[in-house]
């Protein structure tokens, strides 16, 4: 609900083609759950320094549109998560959301009733607590994302153009670039590699573990 992006055209390109969608995080955190309607619990992953949710994130604008969605979503007899779900569920080239369950009970109660109809009145009332306030908007995280991939593109640009001219040659480099980059670099914001926070894996990877692979 939070990252709508897709909408802007990824989803028309997906229908087009006939092809499904899964959705990431569709809860955000743990953001779109009753577990911070009175604010960051103490055991809560927003108050753990490492994670994609940060307590910076939560302000109390974000609290207050929140407490607002968890209102509607009253009106319409399911939870805040029950209603997230429908929300991302209601497009067809979407075939599932992984939702991050940690407990059984996480599962039971967010996949009861999730598919119930959004209507064009809930639709409207959704939209209007979603869409972003133009005085609150920023594009800094955009602009430091690209900033990001402009200069990691370039490094990797230097450090392979011309490592040969046979295809299986660059092919391997561009492998050992990604899998150095999620599963051997620490990254400063989560504190461990993409590839452990993922859960993907439990150390931080060594190029020579990396190498061993391609053989």
């Amino acid at each position: 609900m939070f990252e709508r992006v897709p909408e802007a055209g990824v989803l028309d390109v997906l229908a087009k083609e006939g092809v499904g969608c899964i959705a990431f995080t569709p809860l955000a955190q743990g953001l779109l759950t009753n577990r911070y309607l009175e604010g960051i619990p103490a055991d809560s992953r927003a108050s753990k320094p490492h994670g994609f949710l940060k307590r910076k994130d939560i302000d109390e604008r974000r609290l207050n549109q929140v407490r607002a969605l968890s209102e509607v979503a009253k009106k319409r007899g399911q939870s805040l998560a029950q209603m997230a779900l429908a929300w991302v569920l209601r497009h067809p080239q979407m075939t599932s959301a992984l939702i991050g369950a940690s407990r059984v009970e996480q599962i039971e109660q967010n996949c009861c009733e999730p598919h119930i109809e959004l209507t064009s009145r809930f639709r409207s009332e959704l939209l209007n607590l979603l869409d972003p306030d133009p005085n609150h908007v920023s594009t800094s995280f955009v602009e430091r994302q690209n900033l990001t991939m402009r200069m990691s593109m370039r490094r990797f640009t230097r450090l392979t153009n011309g490592f040969s001219k046979k295809i299986d040659n660059h092919a391997h480099m561009v492998a050992i670039h990604f899998m150095h980059y999620n599963f051997a670099r620490v990254h400063k914001t989560l504190r461990v590699t993409p590839a452990m926070e993922a859960g993907l894996s439990e150390h931080v990877w060594s190029l020579e573990e990396i190498v061993l692979m391609l053989n």
